[in-house]
């Protein structure tokens, strides 16, 4: 089995942007870390690792990021809340204080938002842009689709992202890769093993 450094991230919770890539100051196109995947858990990784001073690549397919939390999903099943902190305790507190500035605290729209944990997509997604814009050594590729990953050592060395409009290509490179899609583009591109469906009961012993 190929050793891969590709680390597969969740994230159980789960401004619009144009197709300019609002967000890319990095021009030599090398980075610490390049996430494919602008879906939470690559939100919440970019997020984790450009706090921590890292030079950070998103990479989204999209013209907006926050995979399905911002395309319909816009409720959060979560029973227990006193246990929720970090990123997730982030987003729920911008997303209740939108719907208490935008309307005001007795409003029907502030009632129903259950002080943050339900939200229209549009709003969820203006809270991640927010969330994403404060890190400075993020540079946010969107509307990018991954087209090839080279590899050394059995390890990604780079990639390859081609603009979904204009076709106009651009290689990142990077130390540290992370497949944040909900398919695992990546590290399926990148050769490693991987299955698909549900493994059989001989596999495991189960």
């Amino acid at each position: 089995m190929y050793s891969f450094r590709l680390l597969l991230c969740a994230f159980l919770s789960i401004l619009f942007l144009n197709p300019s890539h609002a967000l890319e100051g990095n021009k030599n196109h090398n980075f610490d870390i390049v996430i494919v995947g602008g879906t939470p858990g690559g939100i919440a990784a970019a997020i984790s690792a450009g706090r921590l001073g890292s030079r950070v690549a998103l990479v989204e397919r999209f013209d907006h990021i926050g995979g399905m939390t911002t395309s319909g999903l816009g409720k959060s099943d979560i029973e227990h809340r006193e246990m929720i902190q970090g990123l997730f305790k982030e987003f729920v507190e911008g997303v209740r204080q939108h719907y208490l500035t935008t309307y005001g605290e007795n409003s029907g729209e502030y009632e129903l938002c259950k002080d943050g944990y339900y939200y229209e997509p549009s709003v969820a997604e203006k809270v991640f842009m927010e969330m994403v814009e404060e890190v400075d050594p993020i540079d946010l590729f969107t509307g990018y689709r991954l087209i090839s990953v080279s590899t050394e050592d059995n390890a990604p060395k780079s990639i390859v992202i081609e603009d979904i409009f204009s076709g106009e290509r651009k290689e990142l490179g990077g130390r540290i890769f992370i497949d944040a899609t909900y398919e695992g583009d990546l590290f399926a591109m990148a050769g490693a093993d991987f299955r698909l469906g549900r493994e059989g009961r001989e596999v495991f012993g189960e």
